[in-house]
């Protein structure tokens, strides 16, 4: 796993050193909402950046992640 830059990151009201992944999109997942009117809107979310924390693990010993990123919205409206 490639380490780009190690940097400060919140977690639970803490500061701490977390090092950001290299990372490429595996596959993307869009979530479809039809609302009663008929409009379609679509959600996918984008990560921009993936951080794993340096001295922080899971209660079962494994690393914990932050994702930065957001959510990409598109509306399809019904045609009249």
């Amino acid at each position: 796993m490639e380490k780009l830059n190690r940097v400060k990151v919140v977690y639970e009201s803490e500061t701490v050193d977390a090092d950001e992944i290299a990372f490429k999109e595996a596959s993307q997942v869009v979530g479809s909402y039809e609302l009663e009117d008929g409009t379609v809107i679509e959600i996918r979310h984008e990560v921009k950046t993936i951080y794993r924390l340096c001295d922080k693990k899971k209660a079962d010993g494994s690393p914990i992640y932050l994702l930065a990123g957001g959510a990409a919205v598109r509306t399809i409206l019904r045609e009249a």
